[in-house]
């Protein structure tokens, strides 16, 4: 079964608890993305999801966590995602149809950081090796502005092949800003991925996450057998 983006739901409202209603598919894999402009290890937890990544970046304050659930429901309704110091963030949730709902990261996810302060527009590149075909690549990039400033966000693949990518979320508010993006990656092979934020002032350090997010397997292959003048159907575990 292919995977495909589904939707993404936003929050550009600083607030602690983040509330969002994914409004997802069942079985869709949800992925979260939040950031606050602390340095505290402070760490984001929603109902029903898991731990993916969460980074900070002390080039003026900047705390980026992505969480994961395998499946949504598909009523969950608005979900709180929470900070364990209470800090206000911004987030989105973003659904994904088709995914593998056991194992749905094909490979582990990958973190970069850099802390030193690039005028715009500011680069950041993270290197990925999914070992299943069809694949959609997830990145998630936060730009840590030293200036209250809005960064809009663009992804590529800068080594490797993907299909084109998409930023599917440019969220800002202050000194938050977060950004995803997706692109389906066709044949399995190391890619890496860049996030390219610019901005009107000031400088900004950069953090980049990247997910390989695995189609879910496929239904059972159907073969044709000629049996005197008919056709008859089987299923993949033989011919009848």
């Amino acid at each position: 079964m292919a995977i495909s983006f589904n939707k993404v739901v936003t929050n550009s409202t600083p607030a602690s608890p983040l509330s969002i209603n994914p409004a997802a598919t069942a079985n869709d894999v949800l992925i979260s993305g939040q950031v606050c402009d602390f340095t505290d290890a402070s760490t984001y937890s929603i109902t029903g999801f898991d731990v993916i990544a969460r980074q900070e970046t002390t080039t003026d304050a900047q705390n980026l966590g992505v969480n994961r659930k395998k499946a949504a429901t598909g009523s969950e309704g608005a979900l709180s995602i929470t900070n364990s110091a209470a800090r206000a963030m911004i987030g989105f949730i973003l659904a994904l149809t088709g995914g593998d709902n056991t194992t749905p990261e094909d490979v582990t996810s990958v973190v970069a950081n850099n802390n030193v302060g690039s005028g715009s527009p500011a680069t950041i590149t993270a290197n990925i090796t999914p070992v299943t075909d069809g694949c959609m690549i997830v990145a998630v990039m936060g730009t840590d502005t030293t200036a209250s400033t809005d960064a809009t966000t663009t992804f590529s693949t800068t080594a490797g092949t993907t299909g084109a990518w998409t930023t599917q979320a440019d969220l800002n508010s202050g000194f938050n800003n977060i950004a995803v993006g997706t692109a389906l990656q066709t044949t399995a092979g190391a890619i890496t991925v860049q996030g390219s934020s610019s901005f009107a002032t000031g400088n900004a350090g950069r953090a980049l996450i990247v997910m390989a997010i695995k189609p879910a397997a496929g239904g059972a292959s159907v073969f044709i057998k000629m049996v005197g003048n008919n056709f008859r159907l089987a299923g993949s575990g033989g011919l009848a």
